[in-house]
């Protein structure tokens, strides 16, 4: 499967993006451009999925919130995952859906993650997905000292909530996105320029 961004001529983040796994739908997306698009959008930008028979590749997002004025948050870090689709299936998400789901919370670094929940296609599925859960789960608190510089960063600008998203596949485990509540922000205190037109 392969995923389309759409890069406009002056927004950075929450870029629309299509997902292509046949000629249909390589199609439809051409179909579907009208004659402004090159008017709105400055490039398109594609990345490979690489999804295998027997082999599962988990997609899935962590939000964490650090928010230090609010006396007590019940659950701070926020997971939910799909197998073998594109992550943006967790924003599709209803009770039509056919995507394998896990949602779960917990109150911090090094608790107890509680399952929300659970969708598989059959009983025997369901141990195999809760053990690719602990696996990114472990993945992530590998990672805690490098999203806490990241959070402590984001909280100096004013910003207290991040979301990554990740990837566990055959090749590992990988971040491979992030997004806040003002990208534009983070950009801009990142790679500072003289101008500051898109500054919010």
């Amino acid at each position: 499967m392969y995923i389309i961004s759409s890069i406009p001529s002056h927004d950075c983040f929450k870029l629309p993006n299509v997902c292509v796994s046949s000629l249909e739908d390589l199609e439809a997306f051409k179909n579907s451009l009208s004659t402004y698009f090159y008017d709105k959008f400055s490039e398109v930008w594609y990345c490979k999925k690489p999804f295998q028979n027997g082999h599962d590749a988990i997609t899935g997002r962590i939000s964490l919130d650090n928010r230090s004025w609010v006396n007590s948050i019940k659950h701070s870090h926020h997971i939910e995952q799909v197998w073998n689709c594109s992550h943006r299936e967790i924003e599709r998400l209803n009770e039509h859906s056919n995507a394998i789901y896990l949602r779960a919370s917990r109150e911090g670094w090094a608790r107890q993650y509680h399952i929300d929940d659970l969708r598989v296609p059959s009983r025997e599925y369901k141990d195999k997905v809760i053990e690719g859960f602990r696996q990114t789960a472990i993945s992530i608190e590998q990672n805690k000292e490098k999203i806490e510089q990241f959070e402590g960063f984001l909280k100096e600008i004013g910003i207290h909530e991040l979301c990554l998203e990740y990837m566990l596949s055959q090749k590992g485990f990988s971040f491979i996105d992030w997004d806040t509540s003002n990208d534009t922000k983070v950009i801009n205190h990142v790679f500072p320029t003289k101008e500051k037109s898109y500054v919010l």
